[in-house]
């Protein structure tokens, strides 16, 4: 099964269209996520606020309004070189219990069956090329029946045994970093990182060393 869901990974990426090929050095899978007291994902599930200052922080943490909220979980490839076109991974939950209801692919994603089943095993590609870091590729929802906290990580796909972003080659980054924690509830206890890549201080040396 694990063979099946590779190549039919491959057969969906193969079938997009290839916006510009190129590796990420070391992108980051991430988190966001957001409650409702109503089954409505806010647009923010699928399409992460902008950033025009590269660092604001991402929405990591929300509360639980009352018992019965629904919680929307994001998964991000984010400190992107260039694109990706997919990312397999796990989700595991853990403090105050939770129910896993769906995972709704965001649009231009599809997602590959799998035999461990949602949410231990999730291949979600893209079916028009290339994406950026703003771009989930979908959202867990889950409902909640107490007021305390629980947190979410990125585990590794239990069908393929990892979480590694497919970039715009159609290949596996494979220094991909999973710094992913959120938390639903309680006092906010999880440090959220960066999506997009900082923009860091340089010098006009630096610029013109660039060019030799």
């Amino acid at each position: 099964m694990r063979r099946v869901s590779i190549l039919l990974a491959l057969g969906y990426l193969a079938s997009s269209a290839l916006a510009f090929a190129a590796g990420n050095t070391e992108p980051r899978l991430v988190l966001t996520i957001y409650s409702n007291t109503v089954d409505e994902a806010p647009a923010t599930s699928c399409i992460a606020r902008s950033s025009p200052r590269y660092d604001d922080i991402l929405d990591c943490y929300a509360a639980k309004p009352v018992p019965g909220s629904f919680g929307f979980l994001s998964v991000h490839a984010g400190r992107l070189d260039n694109g990706f076109t997919g990312i397999p991974f796990g989700i595991q939950a853990s403090g105050s219990a939770v129910t896993f209801l769906e995972f709704v692919p965001c649009p231009g994603f599809t997602v590959v069956l799998s035999q461990a089943g949602m949410p231990s095993a999730i291949l979600a590609t893209s079916t028009v090329g290339c994406r950026q870091a703003r771009e989930a590729v979908g959202y867990l929802k889950y409902t909640c029946q107490y007021s305390s906290a629980t947190f979410f990580t990125i585990v590794a796909n239990a069908d393929l045994g990892h979480y590694k972003v497919i970039n715009c080659d159609y290949t596996f980054d494979e220094w991909t970093v999973n710094n992913a924690l959120a938390q639903w509830g309680g006092t906010q206890t999880v440090v959220c990182p960066y999506l997009w890549v900082p923009v860091e201080a340089t010098t006009w040396g630096k610029v013109k060393s660039l060019y030799r």
